[in-house]
């Protein structure tokens, strides 16, 4: 019997070779649903980006990975209305969940196992890797997060499945049935969650949804204003309104899209071990990709003007620049009072340097030696909702 791939995208492709070289052997065919959300495609405009469909090479990606495909394009009320167009169009029972930012390695007599069980979902461990020998996971010993991958749909129905997977949703968009599908009690392998490594604009794509995310969920504009909306469009309307420049920024230069994950107080990083050099090798090229391509965005706003919303904080890749041994200054160019700091990462530490009195950071032997430097900048600026700021590195 034949397993359906499933891959809900939206020019996301940045990682998604690696991602299908994984599954080609667990596959037969792949159904793709293409394009944005409803209450993001207004912001894709803004952006030059066609809301419907995917031009990041998604099609030259899907053709060389030898997968027969069947693409779906248009745009989406919520994850979940994506996720249920592409269970819809399956035309098996086993049907495989597949993101663009993990590689799968899977255990063929457990995936096996799974087939011939009475469960509906099959999960696999998903280590969050922030470095290619570590990960991301709860305090102490909390074990590594599973998330169901594999789904039998002569097992329940597709409500029940989508109310056992973990969605991207607002609480008014829940389903209100978490669980109501049964799931495998053994781990089927294991899947690496990539979201860190991601490159180029696929990280400013990304960081920009999240931010969109946090919003709707929050209900408020934050960027610094905290302005409440009472839906979608209100929202749009607050962001349309905005200096667009200083929009920009802020997905561009997020947390998320610097790669440099925050540990939460009930978290904690710990050395993981990739299984097989094949596998460790790949991860670390990725990586490397992503680091390469940090640094360049770094070096393109050096020296130049920043207009940041007031509070809102922006991080910058600087570990070349503090490897060389220079120093930083955030100069504010309206009079305001502007913010820095160094955020040093050692590995399975963290580190934080607060910028002088006079706004000065000066590299150290120490912080030359760390693994990653990502600097924060925020302005504070007497007036207005923006401020304007150079990043001067000596």
């Amino acid at each position: 019997m034949g397993v359906t791939g499933v891959l809900i995208i939206h020019n996301d492709s940045a990682l998604l070779g690696h991602v299908l070289a994984s599954v080609r052997p667990l596959i037969d065919r792949l159904v793709v649903v293409d394009g944005a959300y409803d209450w993001v495609a207004p912001v894709c405009r803004l952006a030059g980006e066609d809301p419907e469909r995917s031009t990041d090479g998604l099609l030259e990606v899907l053709a060389a990975s030898g997968i027969p495909y069947t693409r779906i394009c248009g745009t989406w009320r919520d994850e979940t209305h994506k996720r249920r167009a592409s269970l819809e169009a399956c035309d098996s029972a086993r049907v495989m969940r597949i993101d663009a930012d993990e590689i799968y390695a899977v255990d063929p007599a457990r995936l096996e196992a799974f087939w011939h069980s009475p469960h509906a979902l099959g999960a696999l461990q998903v280590p969050l890797l922030v470095h290619p020998d570590a990960i991301l996971t709860g305090g102490g010993d909390a074990p590594v997060p599973r998330a169901p991958i594999f789904m039998n749909l002569a097992r329940a129905g597709i409500d029940d499945i989508l109310a056992g997977m973990w969605l991207v949703r607002p609480r008014h968009e829940a389903t209100g049935r978490a669980g109501a599908a049964r799931v495998h009690p053994q781990a089927l392998g294991m899947c690496y969650h990539l979201t860190a490594f991601r490159p180029a604009g696929a990280a400013y794509r990304r960081a920009r949804f999240y931010c969109l995310v946090s919003m709707r969920i929050a209900g408020k504009v934050g960027l610094g204003l905290n302005r409440p909306f009472a839906g979608d469009r209100e929202m749009l309307e607050i962001l349309s309104d905005l200096d667009p420049g200083a929009v920009d920024l802020a997905f561009r230069l997020h947390r998320i899209a610097a790669c440099f994950p925050e540990v939460g107080p009930r978290q904690a990083l710990r050395v993981f071990e990739l299984p097989g050099e094949g596998m460790a090798a790949q991860i670390r090229a990725i990586h490397a990709d992503m680091l390469a391509s940090q640094a360049e965005k770094t070096r393109a706003h050096l020296d130049r003007e920043l207009v940041l919303f007031a509070g809102r904080p922006c991080f910058l890749d600087v570990t070349r620049e503090v490897a060389a041994g220079r120093g930083l200054r955030l100069e504010s160019l309206d009079g305001g009072a502007s913010t820095m700091r160094l955020h040093l990462d050692h590995g399975l530490a963290r580190e934080t340097v607060e910028a002088g009195d006079r706004g000065m950071i000066a590299a150290t032997e120490g912080m030359a030696r760390a693994r990653r430097a990502v600097l924060e900048l925020s302005v504070h600026p007497p007036q207005g909702a923006t401020g304007r700021a150079r990043l001067v590195v000596r």
